[in-house]
């Protein structure tokens, strides 16, 4: 391990362990049991070698990630341009190193330092109680709210984590409900569907009880059609429909019936999936207020199923039916938008 050489050598040229003759390097003590046999041990010896205030620099650091930036410090440890200086010296040591300015700027987060390799981070990383590994996560991930405030969505991956770590679930689900949006709206499926999964685990059965939750409970389910998880979707429509119960209100239900209609359609099964569609747009159309986009949604479902039976004349007049409902739609947000300026 090059690492682990490199770890070594200083070690025993700082302690005049080793000396050179004629290109050799020879031991000039034999009580080398002393010596670290393992990588984490040799790293260790080094961070005890800190004073006190550097090792708790140190340790936060190590909280914060492989990476961190002196004003994200400094919204914790408050010790101004001290900190600076006192991160000089630990490069001193090299246990860390300064990054390139130029990625300082893009980061707009200070100066910004890094770990000289992550095995030295996760070294020091469990030198920190697990008690004060929760505090400390905790603050991290409170500082970058505060830090980040006015542009959090491209800092939720580094929330999750630390809200995650210091197990305070009400910013945790709050992050991974966030990110779940917005990974799907990038078109990153999987890492969405991750987010959502987590973040149903801990919301629980009262997930099936509020109408945010089940309506956000179906848009898991319509990420699972969009990765061609058909099977687990309707799984998942049945588990929803038989949990929720009376909770589900008529619209939620046209909504989850719009899904398994899609399903269906994907699956071959037509009539079926035809049947369903009809019956969910009458639904929405006997409503005081249909949410247009569902109806325009579910048309827009119909004109495909006809589609795949070769039925294109009803093809054609619901593509149109849906077609007239979305600029309908847009027309309506365009003029509250103009509204709004005004």
């Amino acid at each position: 391990n090059p690492l682990y050489i490199e770890e070594l050598t200083e070690l025993l040229l700082e302690g005049n362990l080793i000396e050179m003759k004629r290109g050799t390097a020879y031991l000039t003590r034999t009580d080398v049991n002393k010596i670290p046999t393992r990588l984490n041990e040799l790293i260790i010896s080094k961070f005890d070698r800190l004073a006190s205030e550097l090792k708790e620099i140190l340790r936060l650091a190590s909280v914060i990630g492989p990476e961190f930036s002196v004003k994200l410090m400094n919204k914790i440890l408050d010790l101004g341009h001290r900190l600076r200086s006192q991160l000089d010296i630990i490069e001193e040591f090299n246990l860390i190193i300064k990054l390139a300015d130029n990625l300082s700027k893009i980061m707009k987060a200070g100066d910004e330092y890094a770990f000289k390799n992550i095995i030295i981070r996760d070294s020091v990383y469990n030198t920190v109680l697990k008690k004060e590994r929760k505090k400390y996560h905790l603050l991290v991930g409170e500082s970058i709210e505060e830090i980040f405030k006015f542009n959090l969505d491209n800092s939720l991956d580094i929330l999750i984590y630390h809200f995650r770590k210091s197990e305070h679930l009400d910013k945790l689900k709050t992050y991974l409900h966030r990110g779940a949006e917005k990974e799907g709206k990038s078109g990153h499926f999987l890492k969405s569907e991750e987010y959502y999964r987590e973040w149903i685990s801990l919301i629980g059965p009262d997930i099936f009880k509020v109408n945010r939750n089940i309506g956000d409970y179906l848009s898991y389910i319509d990420l699972k059609i969009q990765i061609g998880k058909f099977q687990e979707a309707l799984e998942d429509l049945e588990n929803l429909r038989r949990k929720a119960g009376k909770s589900l209100t008529k619209e939620l239900s046209c909504r989850a019936d719009i899904f398994k209609s899609r399903i269906l359609n994907y699956l071959g099964r037509y009539d079926q999936a035809l049947d369903i569609a009809m019956e969910t747009d009458k639904i929405l159309n006997s409503m005081k207020k249909p949410n247009p986009e569902w109806q325009a949604e579910c048309m827009t479902n119909i004109a495909w199923i006809y589609d795949n039976k070769a039925e294109f004349g009803q093809s054609i007049k619901f593509n149109k039916l849906a077609l007239a409902k979305y600029c309908l739609l847009y027309t309506s947000d365009a003029a509250d938008e103009e509204d709004s300026v005004d």
